[in-house]
């Protein structure tokens, strides 16, 4: 299981390259291969995004300490006033009898505003500092994974060099037998050797 997890690691650097070099169609030089990889790579990426997610955990600690305002307004139109029936002796008429009286108005309109500061809270003070550790643990978790790698993509390169000085090698061990074989066969045919 972990030389399946190391060569899906080592296939998830690679990746970068091929496509980096499938894009430019020309040698890639370590530094090269180092600074596109920091660039595009996942966890690097993943990495990035935390901070980010810090930095605003840190602005939305900060603005709830900031001043708050409230702001309302309100306006009512009644087109018509409700009518309401009350004895008319209450205003000087007639018992047994009701008068039509209206309550209320046509157009009501109202405003308020609302300024709240908060003064020392240090529990909000805990809680900026704790937002801002987070994000700087994030930046150091960052520039580990850059760490990280800028040396798996060293190692991976290396290891590509070395990969085709062998091959080189390779090759000439084999066009040095394949003249080893041309010589001996001359001399088999000519009778200067034996099978």
């Amino acid at each position: 299981m972990k030389n399946v997890r190391n060569h899906l690691n080592l296939l998830a650097l690679a990746l970068p390259f091929i496509a980096y070099s499938l894009q430019a169609q020309q040698p890639l030089d370590l530094k090269t291969a180092m600074k596109y990889t920091v660039e595009h790579h996942t966890s690097v990426q993943k990495a990035k995004i935390e901070i980010s997610k810090g930095e605003a955990l840190v602005r939305q600690s900060l603005s709830s300490g900031l001043p708050q305002m409230n702001i309302n307004s309100s306006i009512v139109n009644n087109p018509s006033v409700r009518t309401s029936f009350v004895p008319a002796e209450f205003f000087g008429g007639q018992p047994g009898e009701f008068a039509k009286v209206q309550f209320g108005t046509n157009w009501n309109a109202s405003a308020g505003a609302q300024l709240d500061q908060m003064l020392f809270n240090q529990q909000w003070l805990l809680a900026v500092r704790a937002s801002r550790e987070v994000t700087d643990f994030y930046k150091l978790v960052l520039e580990q994974n850059k760490d990280q790698v800028v040396a798996d993509v060293a190692k991976l390169y290396y290891q590509i060099q070395l990969s085709r000085t062998q091959r080189g090698i390779l090759d000439a061990n084999i066009g040095q037998i394949k003249g080893l074989l041309t010589v001996t066969q001359k001399q088999f045919e000519n009778g200067f050797g034996k099978k």
